[in-house]
């Protein structure tokens, strides 16, 4: 598939999860949106350390290439002087001789995937390069505790999939110790928002309801005893069902003779 610089794709916000920086997808003068392979651009915003952080003019953009997301970086791709030969190399991208002689710029890549979102895939940095190593150099992971599968970029959550950790706010104190690692109330409740409600984090962080948001943990209690009230009510029913019926399957002989 060629690559096009432009499509009507919609703007996206996208974090990284390691470093807490922030991506997005740019449109163009023209309204439409950045992409290579049918898949948006998407350039750094913040959050990365002092010297990882692009020198002034610079800019580092997460591109797919085809068959992998690479992290480039872009000299002077913010200098308005340098706006027409960025355009030029954008709009005539191809990853092989982009890489062939532009590999310098090559940050990070991905494993290779045909999906339209970077969100889930496992990313590498490039470490070093020479003969020893393989086509893209040394690669190091760049997932949480190196585990594989994680991903490392995430996108927005849309509010129903929020984790719904003290929903009203934090009622009791947001310096509240929560746990033995120095958690507090505050800190959970700000986890809380970049998290999904099925995530196994937030049925952790949902323990310290009582401790931070009593009235949100009562709230809870309340829907779970009528739930399980209505379960119980349920099984009894279904149990006098099964009763009934058993009752009328029973042989009729045994009446009979009690009659004879």
């Amino acid at each position: 598939m060629r690559a096009s610089w432009r499509t009507n794709a919609t703007p996206l916000l996208m974090s990284e999860e390691v470093l807490n920086s922030t991506w997005e997808s740019r449109k163009a003068d023209d309204g439409l949106v950045f992409s290579e392979y049918d898949r948006p651009v998407y350039f750094y915003v913040q959050g990365f350390s002092k010297e990882d952080e692009p020198q002034a003019g610079n800019s580092v953009a997460l591109v797919y290439t085809g068959l992998r997301w690479q992290v480039m970086g872009f000299a002077m791709h913010e200098v308005p002087e340098a706006q027409d030969f960025w355009e030029w190399q954008m709009e005539n991208f191809h990853a092989f001789w982009f890489r062939r002689h532009r590999d310098d710029l090559i940050i990070a890549i991905s494993d290779p995937t045909t999906g339209y979102s970077p969100v889930g895939v496992d990313f590498y940095r490039v470490e070093d390069r020479g003969s020893q190593f393989g086509p893209f150099g040394s690669l190091v992971p760049m997932q949480l505790n190196n585990q594989i599968g994680r991903g490392v970029f995430r996108c927005d959550l849309a509010e129903d999939d929020i984790c719904d950790f003290c929903s009203n706010g934090i009622t009791t104190d947001n310096g509240i110790v929560v746990s033995g690692y120095g958690e507090t109330c505050g800190s959970a409740f700000k986890t809380s928002k970049t998290i999904e409600k099925v995530s196994k984090k937030c049925k952790q962080i949902k323990m310290y309801l009582d401790t931070c948001c009593p009235e949100d943990a009562r709230a809870l209690l309340k829907v779970v005893g009528q739930n399980t009230t209505v379960k119980d009510s349920n099984a009894v029913e279904k149990s006098d069902l099964i009763l009934a019926g058993k009752k009328d399957d029973e042989p009729k002989d045994k009446e009979e003779d009690a009659v004879g």
